[in-house]
C-alpha cells in the first residue's frame, strides 16, 4: 500500500494488491485496481489479462472472462498462455471439448510438453473417459524427457483407475496458476 501510494502504477506492487483481494473473494476491488494499471507495460502486457480473466470468474461472468484473454492471442509470445487459461476457464465452466481443443494447441509443437501442460491436459483427459489418450501423453513426455520420474504418479493413478483432481476450481486456484 505504502509503494502504490508513492507510484500508483508499481507493477509488483499492485498485483500482490491484487492477488491480496482475489484470495479475500473481493473480486470487484481486484477489478477496480486492475483496470487502472496501463495494459501496455512490462508485465503488465500479460498479467492484465490473465488476472482480469480470473476476475471475471470470480464474479461469475465466464463470457467476460474468455473475451479479457483475447489481447493474449494477438502476440505469438502470449499464444501459449491464451491457449491454457482459455481451457482452463472452459475446463471450469464444464466445456471440456473446448478445453481440450484450447490445451491440444498448445502442445502441438515438438519440444512443447511442459510438465504442467501434461499434468492438466492428462487429468482432463482421464476425468472425461480418455484414459488412452492420457497414457500416450504421459508416454509421449516420458520420451522427450526420458530422466524425468515425474509421469510415475500419474500413470500408477491412471493403472489403478481413481480420477485425479480438478486442478482449478475457484478464481483464486486461476490467478495462482497465471502467477505461475
Amino acid at each position: 500500500n505504502r509503494i502504490v501510494a508513492q507510484a500508483p502504477a508499481a507493477p509488483i506492487a499492485n498485483m500482490v494488491l491484487i492477488v491480496a483481494a482475489i484470495r479475500d473473494g473481493k473480486f470487484a476491488a481486484a477489478r477496480e485496481r486492475l483496470v487502472a494499471l496501463p495494459k501496455d507495460e512490462g508485465m503488465n502486457t500479460f498479467m492484465v489479462p490473465l488476472l482480469g480473466a480470473w476476475i471475471l470468474v470470480g464474479l461469475g461472468d465466464m463470457d467476460g472472462a474468455l473475451e479479457a484473454l483475447k489481447p493474449l492471442n494477438v502476440n505469438k509470445g502470449f499464444k501459449a498462455m491464451f491457449d491454457l487459461h482459455t481451457a482452463l476457464i472452459n475446463e471450469m465452466a464444464g466445456h471440456s471439448a473446448i478445453a481440450i481443443e484450447a490445451y491440444e494447441k498448445t502442445i502441438e509443437k515438438p519440444g512443447s510438453l511442459s510438465l504442467r501442460l501434461v499434468e492438466l491436459l492428462g487429468s482432463l483427459y482421464e476425468r472425461t473417459g480418455r484414459a488412452d489418450e492420457a497414457k500416450a501423453l504421459y508416454r509421449r513426455y516420458m520420451s522427450e524427457h526420458p530422466t524425468s520420474p515425474l509421469m510415475g504418479p500419474a500413470l500408477a493413478r491412471l493403472e489403478e483407475g481413481s480420477a485425479p483432481r480438478h486442478p482449478v476450481t475457484t478464481a483464486g486456484e486461476g490467478a495462482a496458476e497465471a502467477m505461475f
